[in-house]
């Protein structure tokens, strides 16, 4: 599949900190890629320099298959919310987008209208966008962004201090326009269990470095619950298990498998493997979550306090 986005050991420093390090990341055309990071991860700084709001000190950047010179040219196919929407308070939201349509050169009969449906804000009449939500300023800023029909839709953070129905309302945005207009969009957070529900494709990065990309099913696969089985004879526990009809396990080291098959049979594969004389250090079922896995491949597995 077309790569949309295609960065090569992408690097931003200040001074002596790189707050984005070598980062070689991919983006595929027509999917919403989740760029999951805590605050200060890079994230931010990442996004700036594929819109071009900030130059990278190494590195090379790919966008639809050109780079070099043409990425200005090709940046026109780039909509963004990076940070807070610039909105004007005291107008309306047919206003502000009407703003952005002269600006652009748009003057499609009905076209204002056809955006404020797809962001939900059809129905808002004269209402300043001072007395708007939050929620509805970021569907009104997601509005602006798309205005003259983007191919790449970039999104820093939209639902961070929504409230619960603030964050559905964008949640449902993004998805309308990855559906309806089969938009590409890189949408970044550090909320990891929103972005599983909208993103195909996940990229991790931590301190600056891109720690892992993975899609959504091995990423489902990695966190999904498993029987981790400690012992010294991990030969003979395997032979045990294909006896059971058990073929979905791993060997993780000379003394770790973990199990991902009958997790409800715990208590009979100990039994069984005990019969077998097989020495047994701990066998138990581990219940993995998007949260440990997180804090396990960017922390080894310590918690911040």
């Amino acid at each position: 599949m077309e790569n949309v986005i295609s960065t090569t050991l992408l690097t931003k420093k200040y001074h002596d900190y790189a707050a984005v390090n070598k980062v070689s990341l991919h983006v595929r055309k027509g999917e919403i890629y989740g760029f999951i990071g805590k605050n200060g991860a890079g994230k931010t700084t990442f996004m700036k320099m594929i819109c071009g709001l900030a130059s990278p000190t190494d590195g090379e950047i790919e966008l639809f298959g050109k780079n070099g010179s043409q990425l200005a040219e090709i940046r026109e196919r780039i909509g963004n919310l990076i940070e807070i929407p610039g909105l004007y308070p005291g107008m309306t939201a047919y206003q502000n987008l009407n703003c952005k349509c002269i600006a652009m050169g748009i003057h499609k009969k009905g076209y204002i209208q056809e955006i404020l449906e797809l962001v939900g804000l059809k129905d808002v009449g004269k209402k300043k966008v001072k007395n708007f939500s939050l929620g509805m300023k970021q569907r009104l800023g997601i509005a602006m962004a798309i205005t003259g029909e983007p191919d790449l839709l970039i999104l820093d953070e939209p639902i961070n201090g929504l409230d619960p129905q603030g964050i559905m309302e964008v949640r449902e945005t993004i998805k309308r326009l990855n559906r309806e207009k089969n938009m590409t969009i890189m949408i970044s957070s550090h909320i990891l269990e929103e972005l599983y529900r909208l993103a195909d494709t996940f990229g991790i990065i931590d301190k600056g470095s891109l720690i892992q990309e993975v899609t959504k099913e091995e990423l489902e696969e990695k966190c999904s619950d498993y029987i981790k089985i400690k012992s010294g004879e991990t030969e003979r526990v395997c032979t045990v298990l294909e006896s059971m009809d058990i073929s979905e396990y791993k060997i993780i080291d000379k003394n770790t498998i973990y199990v991902y098959e009958k997790l409800d049979m715990i208590s009979v594969i100990n039994m069984e493997l005990c019969k077998k004389e097989c020495r047994i250090e701990s066998i138990h079922v581990v219940k993995e979550n998007l949260e440990n896995y997180f804090i396990n491949i960017t922390t080894g597995g310590q918690k911040n306090d």
